[in-house]
């Protein structure tokens, strides 16, 4: 899918929709960094690691589903590699050649692997129990609608 057709109700879309706009416009000159699933430890003094896992997985795999088969994969990538990223999209920014780029040349996928969801709701659901937060360590097959019902606010 071109990113021009990424649907206005998706996550963060409306601000890069905004962003977007900006930049046609000339009010700005708007690139974007688009993440996978962040994860690691920082090397830089400010925030030190990641939340992802502590928070969306463990909330949705925490509960020990697996949609279907769990064959669908998620995009992911270590934090410094993002903050490398970063730091080169500013370095291109600022660079005299960033006059050719054009609104949606300016968007970047930060992604240096990617991670199968029934790899990541097995290891959730192990290390919370391992941590007594879960009685077992068993992992419930779901379809989508019902994974979309345990969990109505997800996009």
């Amino acid at each position: 899918m071109a990113i021009r057709e990424v649907p206005p109700t998706r996550v963060h879309r409306h601000t890069e929709l905004l962003v977007f706009a900006a930049d046609s416009a000339s009010i700005l000159s708007g690139y974007i960094v688009s993440p996978g699933a962040v994860f690691g430890t920082s090397s830089s003094p400010v925030r030190r690691d990641s939340t992802l896992l502590a928070g969306v997985y463990t909330a949705i795999l925490g509960q020990g589903i697996q949609i279907g088969e769990g064959t669908n994969r998620s995009p992911t990538v270590h934090i410094n590699d993002l903050a490398d990223l970063a730091l080169l999209v500013l370095q291109r920014a600022l660079s005299p050649a960033s006059a050719k780029d054009t609104t949606y040349a300016k968007y970047y996928f930060a992604a240096t692997g990617e991670a199968e969801q029934r790899g990541l709701a097995r290891s959730v659901v192990k290390a919370l129990h391992a941590l007594g937060k879960r009685e077992n360590d068993e992992i419930k097959i779901v379809s989508i609608t019902e994974a979309q019902a345990l969990n109505p606010h997800a996009p």
